[in-house]
């Protein structure tokens, strides 16, 4: 996130939108599985995630440089997001 978002440096609020990114990315069935990450098969999905709540920290403090990203919705730049993962196919 903070490599697409241009950031000009890491805030302790985009490390935290990464803590509480991962946090949130648990599923009820891996709450209730007391699993403390999620599971690896989703992994991509889950980086994204986290990076799009970085990219948004990044935004809040004012650190971004691609203001682009500013004006796309959650689901587009979940989107973009994707779009710019290493892609083993």
């Amino acid at each position: 996130g903070a490599i697409l978002a241009k950031a000009r440096n890491v805030t302790d609020s985009m490390v935290e939108a990464s803590s509480l990114g991962l946090a949130d990315s648990l599923t009820d069935k891996e709450r209730a599985d007391d699993l403390i990450y999620p599971r690896l098969e989703r992994i991509r999905e889950i980086s994204a995630h986290i990076a799009c709540a970085v990219i948004r920290a990044a935004q809040k403090a004012g650190v971004d440089q691609i203001a682009d990203l500013r004006s796309m919705n959650d689901k587009e730049l979940n989107e973009f997001v994707t779009s710019k993962m290493w892609n083993p196919m």
